[in-house]
């Protein structure tokens, strides 16, 4: 695990440095480090892809963390944009899953299993072009709808995201603002604008912790619930009357 100079962190934001840490450790502690399909069910697949969706987007965050500190860490700034982007990014995408796991338990909606079999697969599977141009045989989720939504219950994630976006970018933002003095005569050229921009590093930091807590709550909650989803969607499969006749019901844990 790779953790952020304390001699930087003093020049951005302490407090915003100090929870991404915290978060990365949590990380850690949330990974899983092999999964079987009989670990949660004997009969029902849905909670072995939903595991394998919770764990795979958190060791991308994790990585894209470890990314983002090693570039803090090296006085980069373009990349801690891009990195917080892709933190966002991700984040959105397992919270979106979660919630909708979470709700189909609380409303005990059986017909909606379904769906939410097809959105993990669209997850793990998908893309957003298939070889040479084709059609892909899965269509990635479309995160950026993800974060539109999800700006409902977290309040300036879709600004945020679009500031990081335009540093991101090779728009004004992330190239004159930064890599350049105006001088009425003239440019002068700055190699590494990470110290004359703290406030963007700040917003750069929260970001990063935003999408990596998303990813890790996640995890965490999957593993808390797992066996009820497990047993919800076994009841789903019986009550359907497609339960192979070899295997008692209810199953046995």
């Amino acid at each position: 695990m790779i953790g952020l100079d304390p001699a930087l962190v003093s020049i951005v934001d302490p407090v915003a440095c100090s929870e991404f840490s915290t978060m990365r450790d949590r990380a850690e502690a949330a990974k899983v480090l092999t999964s079987y399909v009989t670990d949660h069910s004997v009969v029902a697949a849905i909670p072995f892809k939903a595991r394998g969706m919770f764990q795979i987007g958190l060791r991308r965050s994790i990585e894209i963390s470890d990314g983002f500190a090693a570039s803090f860490n090296a006085g980069l700034y373009t990349p801690l944009f891009i990195l917080a982007r892709a933190s966002i990014e991700t984040g959105c995408l397992m919270w979106d899953l979660w919630t909708r796991l979470a709700r189909i338990l609380i409303e005990q909606d059986k017909a909606a299993l379904e769906d939410f079999d097809d959105r993990i697969i669209r997850a793990i599977l998908g893309r957003k072009v298939g070889p040479n141009d084709a059609p892909p045989e899965y269509v990635a989720p479309n995160v950026l709808t993800i974060i539109q939504r999800q700006t409902k219950d977290l309040e300036g994630l879709a600004q945020l995201y679009a500031e990081l976006s335009e540093i991101a970018h090779p728009n004004n933002d992330g190239m004159l603002s930064v890599y350049a003095s105006a001088r009425h005569e003239g440019h002068d050229f700055i190699d590494r604008p990470f110290a004359s921009a703290p406030l963007g590093l700040s917003a750069a930091v929260h970001a990063a912790t935003v999408g990596l807590k998303q990813s890790v709550f996640a995890a965490e909650q999957f593993e808390t619930i797992g066996k009820d989803f497990a047993a919800f969607c076994e009841a789903a499969i019986y009550e359907k009357g497609n339960w192979p006749p070899s295997i008692p019901y209810p199953a046995q844990r």
